[in-house]
């Protein structure tokens, strides 16, 4: 019996750390054939079923007599693995991919492949004999974006099963001194269907030429209509020789210069009367070896011909079916339909409907891609992709779609291109894949574009470009979608904003990234000085102020005096929005992007947590959350969680995180120590920092937790909790400008008092003047980096100051509207 080990632990990683993975439980893995048959000689891979497709699956084993024992953690988190097992042919046997999802608690688990669909394989040479030089890469995207795959040799109908999935198929010929690699053939394989393919035998060859640019296509086949993507040796030799007006004009070996897909360029148009003479070594498949063409370059012998096709806005300039066809398989229509469904994915999600219409589109040999003003072009070698079968190969043609959404009316974004337009593109083209194959593929595509990382780790030669990639993909990750499309609009449609920054003096770095900082609700500068843009915090401050005309835009949430929840989004301005529900406790809220998150005890005394989708909307979406609670909630955000702390009915302190990208809870933990009112939390320097009052319902403390801890197995987590100076009877409050923590409390006379900490702790400081029967919150502007107090009056009214500086503060405003217990802010 066979053994491996596989772990998954997630950790957020703000120092250096040494992690100890330790196994805490085993499953036995039974590996069986299409006749449920022990089937020994397996290679076994496993990855976490959540992390397919980002994450390919990994070897942790072999099992010589088909059975394996697999040792992982208890962390119900990742409980459902995905296995593979790999067994090559021996003999007269089959080969096996063996797939299926496993729970880590299912004790003893059996994958066979009953009811598999299969596929036979011939490889033969000229003759039409058996050879022994063929081999085949099976790739299965379902499991891996990129095509996880394993390569196994076949002769003479060669059999495979293979669980009913996608699967790409290439073929390999490698016989001495030669490589011959075939372009895709995609299969979406059911139950029980059998698939039957040949590779080799008589191969030809024909030379493709597109006129402008001189585009060349060096098209070899095998006898059965499959597509050498691409050969190398090191005989390869390819001269060619161009004659015009007598002259010869071009002559050159271009064999080590034709690229994937055997396309050429020569990147200058000749006259209509130029001559050739090729002369090639295509080596031994097929009988190929060495030919000769010569004759006119442009007559119709050579040039590709062309068709315009319609579908949806699109008139598609293409050539024929012939160059669509890989072994057997046409996909022109494979092709059109993936152009016409991103395009309206795209229009989806931005909310547009082009005004520039038709578009075109156009298929050559010269291109990876080009997209611009309603007009796509797209590589021969790109758009014949299987993209229904690996939907990853939407990419390029997705990023295309994206400039045309860029550069199209109403939206034209000049803004930095191409630092600035060339990963939009990619983020747009990336959102509509996600939007139509799941959340992951997002994650996939951020995934590879590691380029930000090295940056900072030292590697300045990283474009531009790549650097702000991460940008798009962070501000998404957190605001998701709409923080771009309301970019989007502030830049192209709604634009007094922008006309008022670039009227004064703003250029276009400064006025995209204040606009982007307004939307994100907080100063952006910090994440673009990363990706080595040139901007202060001090310059993008001074474009929040002109644009905000200093409306603060601090967002207040109270309990009303009939029970419900009501928010203002700005102190001064605005109106009250109601919100469905009732508590009957002080809410808690977090704005996180342009989303306002809220906590409450229900009426019941569950705990209930909400999404307001856009700020100003009244409409509301409420989770009942396992638990209860006496007092109000508290809410804290990294950016990319949300920490949700209360007091329980035990007067236990319990945490529970909220994965703003997954929408998912991890669960409760609980912490060392105990309260007797509602908790404080905020988020700083990688730490979750709390406050709390203490069972003589006075004393005030004060401790810190790492986050990682908060998503590993234990549900118990001690705290160090240190006594702060001081005594209230009242809920504290807490709020962060980044680098310091606001407290305020209610004193025990009234008084509202407000308390720094740096590191260390300083002292009191008394607002002069007013107090509150309840108590007080606290929240930061990020515009101008001073705390907001806000507190309900011994009259029910709202009340709010502002801290300018060390016991500096502003003159009270009456907020509006009345509530019966203390308010809560965010910012």
């Amino acid at each position: 019996m066979g053994k491996g080990i596989y772990i998954v632990y997630l950790a957020y990683i703000v120092n250096n750390e040494t992690f100890y993975m330790k196994p805490e439980s085993s499953i036995t893995l039974v590996f069986r054939d299409e006749a449920v048959n022990i089937l020994p000689n397996v290679e076994v891979y496993v990855t976490a079923s959540s992390f397919i497709p980002i994450v390919p699956p990994v070897y942790v084993g072999y099992s010589s007599d088909g059975y394996f024992t697999l040792y992982t953690s208890k962390d119900a988190t990742y409980r459902n693995l995905t296995v593979i097992g790999v067994h090559r042919t021996c003999g007269s046997s089959a080969n096996y991919v063996l797939v299926k999802s496993v729970d880590i608690f299912q004790g003893t688990v059996t994958i066979s492949a009953k009811n598999y669909p299969k596929i036979i394989l011939t490889g033969l040479d000229l003759s039409g004999n058996v050879s022994p030089y063929w081999y085949v890469w099976l790739r299965f995207p379902a499991l891996y974006a990129f095509g996880w795959g394993q390569t196994f040799s076949f002769s003479n109908n060669t059999v495979f099963y293979i669980p009913p999935m996608g699967v790409l198929i290439n073929g390999i010929y490698s016989p001495p001194g030669w490589y011959y690699y075939f372009d895709d053939i995609g299969i979406n394989l059911r139950e029980n269907e059998t698939y039957t393919h040949k590779f080799g035998g008589k191969a030809s060859f024909h030379l493709w030429v597109i006129k402008p640019d001189t585009q060349l296509l060096f098209d070899i086949r095998d006898e059965f209509g499959n597509v050498v993507s691409y050969y190398s040796s090191d005989q390869k030799s390819v001269q060619l020789r161009i004659m015009q007006g007598g002259s010869i004009v071009f002559d050159q070996d271009i064999g080590s210069k034709i690229g994937n897909w055997n396309i050429y360029v020569l990147g200058r148009t000749f006259s209509d009367d130029a001559t050739f003479v090729l002369t090639a070594d295509l080596g031994p498949l097929g009988g190929l070896g060495k030919v000769q063409l010569n004759g006119s370059l442009y007559s119709n012998d050579y040039i590709v011909p062309y068709r315009t096709l319609s579908i949806g806005n699109f008139s598609v300039y293409i050539p024929g079916d012939y160059f669509f066809n890989v072994s057997g398989q046409v996909r022109t229509g494979v092709f059109l339909d993936s152009v016409h469904r991103l395009y309206n994915t795209l229009s989806r999600l931005t909310n547009e409907n082009l005004s520039a219409k038709p578009h075109r589109a156009e298929v050559n040999f010269e291109w990876c891609g080009v997209g611009g003003y309603s007009f796509i072009g797209i590589g021969l070698g790109i758009a014949r992709w299987p993209t229904n079968v690996r939907p990853e190969y939407l990419a390029v043609l997705a990023h295309e779609l994206g400039h045309m959404y860029s550069f199209t009316p109403p939206l034209v974004y000049y803004v930095e291109c191409p630092s600035y337009c060339e990963p939009l593109a990619t983020y747009l083209g990336t959102e509509a894949i996600a939007y139509l194959y799941g959340s992951n593929f997002r994650l996939w595509f951020s995934g590879v574009h590691p380029g930000f990382f090295d940056y900072l780790a030292g590697d300045k030669t990283v474009p531009q470009t790549e650097r702000i990639q991460f940008i798009f993909f962070y501000l998404s990750r957190i605001d998701g979608f709409d923080i771009h499309r309301q970019f989007f609009q502030l830049w192209a449609i709604n634009t007094s904003m922008k006309d008022k920054l670039t009227a004064n003096g703003f250029n276009v770095n400064e006025t995209m990234i204040t606009l982007y900082s307004y939307l994100a609700r907080q100063n952006l500068a910090w994440l673009f000085q990363m990706a080595g843009y040139r901007v202060s915090e001090n310059r993008i401050n001074d474009g929040l102020k002109l644009i905000l005309n200093d409306n603060v835009s601090i967002v207040t949430v109270v309990q009303g005096m009939d029970g419900s929840i009501y928010y203002k989004p700005c102190l001064s301005g605005c109106s009250y929005v109601k919100l469905s529900g009732a508590t009957p406790d002080s809410p808690s809220a977090l704005i996180v992007g342009n989303r306002l998150y809220i906590a409450v005890r229900g009426m019941d005394d569950g705990i209930y947590f909400g999404r307001v989708e856009k700020i100003c909307s009244g409409n509301v979406v409420w989770q009942k959350l396992p638990g209860s609670t006496p007092s109000r909630p508290a809410l804290a955000t990294d950016g990319s969680k949300i920490y949700l702390v209360v007091r329980g009915g035990d007067n236990g302190i319990y945490v529970n995180v909220y994965d703003l990208y997954s929408g998912s809870w991890g669960g409760w933990k609980r912490l060392s120590g105990s309260t007797v009112r509602g908790p404080a939390a905020v988020y700083m320097g990688g730490k979750l920092h709390l406050v709390v009052v203490g069972a003589d319902g006075k004393s005030i403390y004060y401790g810190q937790v790492d986050p990682g801890q908060l998503t590993g197995s234990s549900g118990y987590i001690p705290v160090s909790w240190s006594m702060v100076s001081g005594f209230t009877d009242a809920e504290p409050s807490l709020a962060t400008d980044g680098s310091k923590l606001y407290l305020s409390v209610k004193g025990l006379d009234s008084r509202i008092y407000v308390k720094t900490w740096d590191g260390l702790w300083n002292g009191w400081e008394t607002v002069p003047s007013g107090s509150t029967p309840s108590s007080p919150a606290v929240a930061v502007w990020f515009v101008n980096g001073y705390p907001y107090i806000i507190v309900r009056g011994h009259d029910d009214n709202i009340y709010y100051t502002c801290r300018t500086g060390t016991n500096t503060y502003t003159s009270w405003g009456n907020l509006g509207g009345t509530t019966p217990t203390a308010p809560s802010t965010t910012s």
